[in-house]
């Protein structure tokens, strides 16, 4: 830590708050407040993180996160691991320092798809690395919805009853089939129930034809929530089943009940 840099111990249990979400700090970790002024290109410029003994440093989220990110400035290559809440790797990436000295930083970061992280390790030289802006996506997941698939425009009239379709398409980096239906809200309805077991109406398909499984479900009542005649936006919210939050928004035609 050079420069004259001030060190302020962090207790383990006192953790930092970033917007919206917890973080907690094992015990190696230290602040370190106002860097030497030789570093380049500084994140913040005013206080950065290091830890002073073991081969790494760790920080916990209090509730799941869907990426992490951060910035570092060492001699030597640093990596970032993030786990999920059952020690499973979701990503490690790796890279070396861009100047070989503490001169400038880099990033580091890892997105957790349809998974959820809830814990991530810094590895690098021991008192040979500096970490600034350490950050957590915890918004969220943004992906594709259709509601009544095939049908443009999509046309819901305020007089009719019983369940409208909406899909939520899968991608590259995200399976539709892992949404929990119970948790399925389009504008403020549920989806239906059937059966003596109140099993949820949804099923998986391909509905774009992209050769992967979306999942589309019933939607009940949703004209309750609805109300306005024109075109509106509708907005899925739904979780995964691990706890990974996913949103959604289709434009839909509200046609005057006749």
């Amino acid at each position: 830590m050079r420069g004259g840099a001030h060190i302020q111990p962090i207790h383990p249990l006192e953790g930092f708050i970033i917007p919206g979400l917890g973080m907690e700090f094992n015990a190696n970790w230290v602040t370190v407040t106002n860097p030497p002024a030789t570093f380049t290109n500084n994140p913040s410029g005013t206080t950065a993180a290091a830890w002073l003994s073991g081969p790494f440093a760790e920080v916990n989220f209090l509730e799941p996160v869907s990426g992490v990110s951060m910035f570092y400035a060492s001699p030597l290559a640093v990596t970032l691991e993030a786990y999920d809440a059952a020690g499973n790797l979701v990503g490690s990436p790796s890279q070396g320092s861009p100047t070989g000295s503490f001169r400038s930083w880099a990033r580091l970061s890892v997105l957790a798809g349809q998974r959820t992280i809830t814990r991530a390790r810094i590895f690098g030289p021991m008192r040979g690395v500096l970490i600034d802006d350490l950050g957590a996506c915890g918004g969220p997941l943004e992906v594709e919805i259709d509601i009544k698939p095939g049908s443009d425009p999509n046309s819901i009239n305020l007089g009719a009853s019983g369940v409208v379709p909406v899909a939520i398409l899968s991608s590259e980096s995200f399976d539709a089939t892992t949404v929990d239906p119970d948790t399925v809200s389009l504008a403020g309805a549920s989806v239906k129930m059937v059966g003596k077991s109140n099993r949820f109406l949804c099923h998986a398909e391909d509905v774009n034809s992209d050769g992967r499984l979306d999942l589309v479900c019933q939607v009940e009542n949703l004209t309750y929530f609805l109300t306005e005649d024109g075109q509106t936006l509708a907005v899925l919210e739904a979780t995964t089943f691990d706890g990974l939050p996913v949103r959604g928004e289709d434009t839909v035609n509200i046609v005057p009940d006749q």
